[in-house]
């Protein structure tokens, strides 16, 4: 609710603040599943999606609006050529009006309301199966675990992509998906686990990290290919657009080399002991 009011004030980060709660507990149901019973698990979970996929356009165009700002600002002055500023802000303008607009209707629609009388329910009264007696110290690893072998063998995906030479943002990016779903759940399971579980979310943040810049980056160039083509059509200048979609070939390249050895620090026996409790 509280998430709600900040996006219906317009107020900075709220829409990403809002995908990450509807993440968190879409994380959460996911990897906990085996606590709950019945249809309306599954059905709160698909909803969750829903809301995510719906507020994606917005928190979107916002990271690639500052990114790319902050870009050109950093910029060689003898690299920026013709209306690049301008260009940028008209592009953002249209595309944060269009996916506002958008934001709001989803809302106040029927189905995020439906959707929040969905999750009181699931509070008030939870369909606890048998396996929620047991204690949590015993199984909340284990469904941790279960997870956690869902991104490593992404992960041996994504890395065996690379070593093939091939372009691989869509492993990359289903690695990233996962990841966040298990750093999710071992926050669920911190007071339960304790240090070990907190220093294993520290790990795997750096591995988020640099799977995320390497998203930002994919989705940066489309931008900047489209934002070029446009001066092009419109008979202005796309060199600038040129250079830091090369930059961003570079970023994406360099972290593409660095991710196998922050897996490896990150993804030891000994780190993730504690899931075979």
């Amino acid at each position: 609710a509280a998430r709600e009011q900040d996006l219906r004030a317009d107020r900075p980060d709220a829409v990403h603040q809002m995908r990450i709660a509807a993440r968190r507990m879409r994380s959460a149901l996911r990897t906990y599943a085996g606590l709950l019973e019945g249809p309306r698990v599954a059905h709160v979970v698909a909803e969750l999606r829903w809301l995510g996929r719906a507020l994606a356009g917005e928190r979107d165009a916002e990271v690639q609006e500052e990114r790319l700002n902050a870009r050109l600002s950093a910029l060689e002055p003898e690299l920026l050529l013709g209306p690049v500023q301008a260009a940028v802000t008209r592009h953002f303008a249209r595309t944060r009006a269009e996916t506002g607009a958008a934001v709001l209707d989803v809302v106040d629609g029927e189905r995020y309301a439906a959707l929040q009388g969905a999750l009181r329910r699931l509070l008030a009264d939870p369909p606890l199966s048998r396996r929620a007696r047991k204690p949590a110290t015993t199984v909340l690893p284990a469904m941790v675990g279960r997870t956690a072998r869902k991104l490593e063998r992404r992960m041996e995906r994504a890395l065996a992509d690379l070593d093939a030479g091939q372009v691989a943002p869509d492993s990359l990016h289903d690695a990233r998906k996962t990841g966040k779903q298990l750093r999710y759940a071992t926050e669920v399971a911190r007071p339960s686990v304790g240090k070990d579980a907190r220093a294993f979310a520290k790990r795997l943040k750096k591995v988020s990290d640099v799977l995320g810049e390497h998203q930002d980056a994919v989705v940066s160039r489309e931008t900047l290919r489209t934002l070029g083509a446009r001066a092009g059509a419109e008979r202005d200048n796309g060199f600038t657009f040129g250079v830091l979609h090369g930059r961003d070939t570079a970023t994406m390249l360099d972290l593409e080399r660095r991710l196998p050895t922050v897996w490896e620090t990150a993804w030891t026996r000994r780190a993730r002991r504690w899931m075979r409790r």
